[in-house]
């Protein structure tokens, strides 16, 4: 499970997360829904990056009040 804060965190984390992961595989990214700061982080943009790194994403869902959550299986 992965906690992003920036789109640069996503950049470089899920590259990592790809080669640590079994063929079947998945990880979790969470953000917050409504970042204290402007960002470009959302999720058609991690959904992006994801699937470039050959993940296949879930629809993100709502964790709490707080917090996004999408699932990508490898």
């Amino acid at each position: 499970h992965l906690f992003v804060s920036s789109l640069n965190d996503v950049r470089n984390l899920i590259p990592h997360a790809k080669q640590k992961l079994n063929n079947d595989g998945s990880v979790w990214i969470s953000w917050q829904k409504e970042p204290k700061q402007a960002t470009d982080l959302n999720m058609h943009t991690i959904q992006h990056v994801a699937e470039k790194n050959g993940f296949i994403t879930n629809e993100p869902i709502l964790l709490n009040d707080n917090w996004w959550g999408i699932e990508l299986v490898n």
